[in-house]
């Protein structure tokens, strides 16, 4: 879903006014699509986060700030609009008249909106929707075949089988041909280094106790 207002640090009325760290994300759960940019130059958007996604959403923002609708570019990719009552919420008045959009949520300090084109996880090159599960962090699992658009972030690395996945131009995985799961190649080395680290602190954790243990001894014989 996309999360409203396109804003890293908005002004929160419940921090007192205050600028804060968008906690949408964290507080939604799922697949989020926030704004990420720290508005250092306003002329030029530069997401802090590796979401290629985002780029395309803050050009859409933009267009539903001057009163565009956006509902039908967000078919497909997007299943939700979350817009909380939060600095400069009324900017974005144009999402209640988009016909690409279905108000279901129109609470005192947030509004949701389905986008009505949304096909599902996964769409086939004929428009069909495809499932699409994701059993790991580094691994998906679809029925759709060459040219399906999986609808997560995408990035360099994925493969299904030894096939590249490519990324499309709007930020998302493009399924190669082929079946097997899709994975994220450098995800074994990652978990191997994890895996090493944690072992390795285990390891001096043991040890620091046994060197405690014979420093405390000679006085534990004394008493």
């Amino acid at each position: 879903m996309v999360a409203l207002p396109w804003s890293e640090y908005p002004t929160l009325s419940f921090a007192e006014g205050r600028q804060a760290f968008n906690p949408l994300p964290q507080y939604l759960g799922g697949d989020v699509i926030s704004s990420f940019d720290p508005r250092f130059d306003p002329g030029e958007p530069r997401q802090e986060q590796v979401d290629p996604r985002a780029l395309v959403v803050d050009e859409l923002v933009g267009r539903a700030c001057g009163g565009t609708s956006i509902g039908d570019d967000l078919a497909g990719a997007r299943r939700c609009v979350v817009l909380a009552h939060e600095e400069a919420w009324r900017d974005y008045g144009a999402l209640r008249t988009d016909p690409g959009l279905r108000r279901a949520l129109d609470l005192p300090d947030l509004e949701l909106y389905e986008v009505v084109g949304w096909s599902g996880r996964a769409t086939a090159p004929d428009g069909a929707a495809r499932s699409l599960e994701r059993p790991a962090p580094f691994v998906l699992r679809t029925d759709g075949g060459a040219g399906t658009v999986l609808h997560v972030a995408g990035a360099p690395g994925w493969r299904r089988g030894w096939s590249a996945v490519r990324v499309t131009d709007d930020g998302q995985l493009l399924a190669p041909g082929g079946g097997g799961v899709i994975w994220f190649s450098p995800a074994p080395v990652l978990v191997t280094v994890h895996v090493l680290v944690v072992a390795g602190g285990i390891v001096a954790l043991r040890s620091r106790r046994r060197r405690f243990g014979r420093f405390l001894a000679p006085r534990w014989s004394r008493d």
